[in-house]
């Protein structure tokens, strides 16, 4: 009886914790915390890249501004580190006299002060040869450099300039050599040099002509400089131009491609609209037929300016097409110098491109 009875309450608490096991039990809350928020899908991402691609766009638009208005700075310091002359005094005529010359200052539009240099020519010191000892009217060149460049790269053309002049001055254009601001890329540099010419013509009386002779980016301000003097009725005696080009973006490429920076999708396009706007060019002057395209300006010389071109036949920079339609437009005298590139035409073809300047500008004082 005793083992039936214990037998009785097995079977009772199993049936019972069964019984248990099948009744649900409350699952516990979890603890409350911060709610997660969404994770970022695609349209998100495109986004920050977009967004990303903007600033780098904008980084590098700056970037070549910055580039193009700051040159580099080649003063005596470039020139004796390669042993070259360091200003006029040290270069020599063919009878080994030492050329003279003053340092001088010339204001610019603005008020900045561009230094320069006065060297006076054979024709205005003794002995003199050639037709400029007769001269009825005295030359005056004016030479400005190129982008990049300064008094101090320019003085390889100076005897041949000075052999046939009263006398020459070499000015550092505004951000190059030693000159205080910054290059605005042939636009406020047009202005400066009209106010030079004005400067000269009030010293110099209506008896001195004024030619004026440039490189690369400096013979495009000298066709823009006596463009806007004929309209005005003024013109000056002649322009020498060597290896201009015509439109902004043409030399800005081939630079910045030869350096392996950035300027495509838009880059250069942004950077000189900024220099524009900044040097209060006209809009579109970057394009053809604009305020800047030195073809069209050279146009309106043909009837006024007498024009000197020269060009090296391989140049990477300027192209030759750009001169050739220049100086078609100018009724240009032209000169193509064999096996020359942008900067070697007075080592490489120093011979023919002497021989042209000294003939061009003879013929400005017998004709003057």
């Amino acid at each position: 009886m005793a083992q039936l009875s214990f037998a009785l309450i097995q079977l009772a608490a199993s049936i019972s914790g069964s019984l248990a096991d099948a009744i649900p039990r409350p699952i516990p809350s979890p603890i409350p915390g911060p709610i997660p928020g969404p994770i970022p899908g695609w349209p998100g991402l495109l986004v920050v890249l977009a967004a990303g691609l903007v600033i780098a766009w904008g980084a590098a638009v700056i970037y070549i501004a910055l580039r193009l208005t700051r040159p580099p700075r080649r003063t005596t310091g470039w020139a004796v580190a390669r042993r070259l002359p360091t200003n006029p005094g040290e270069l020599t005529w063919p009878d080994g006299t030492a050329l003279a010359f003053t340092d001088t200052q010339l204001a610019a539009s603005d008020g900045l002060m561009l230094p320069a240099w006065e060297v006076i020519g054979r024709s205005a010191s003794s002995p003199a040869t050639g037709t400029s000892v007769n001269a009825p009217r005295p030359i005056t060149v004016i030479f400005l450099p190129g982008w990049g460049e300064s008094r101090v790269t320019s003085l390889p053309r100076l005897v041949p300039l000075a052999a046939h002049a009263h006398r020459v001055i070499m000015i550092d254009s505004r951000g190059h050599g030693d000159a205080p601001g910054r290059c605005t890329l042939g636009t406020t540099e047009t202005a400066d040099l009209i106010d030079h010419i004005h400067a000269i013509r009030k010293i110099d009386g209506p008896h001195h002509q004024i030619v004026l002779a440039g490189f690369s980016l400096g013979a495009g301000v000298c066709i823009a400089a006596a463009a806007k003097l004929a309209s005005q009725g003024s013109p000056v005696a002649g322009v020498i131009a060597e290896a201009p080009y015509r439109l902004p973006p043409t030399p800005a490429t081939r630079v910045l491609s030869g350096a392996a920076v950035p300027y495509r999708l838009g880059i250069l396009w942004g950077a000189q609209t900024i220099v524009g706007l900044w040097a209060g060019a006209a809009r579109g002057w970057r394009s053809p037929g604009g305020s800047f395209d030195r073809a069209a300006l050279a146009a309106t010389l043909a009837a006024t300016t007498p024009v000197l071109w020269l060009h090296g036949r391989d140049d990477a920079v300027s192209p030759l097409q750009d001169g050739q339609i220049i100086a078609e437009n100018a009724k240009a005298v032209s000169v193509i110098i064999e096996q020359c590139g942008h900067n070697d035409l007075w080592t490489v073809g120093r011979k023919q491109a002497s021989a042209a300047v000294g003939a061009f500008l003879d013929r400005l004082q017998a004709n003057g």
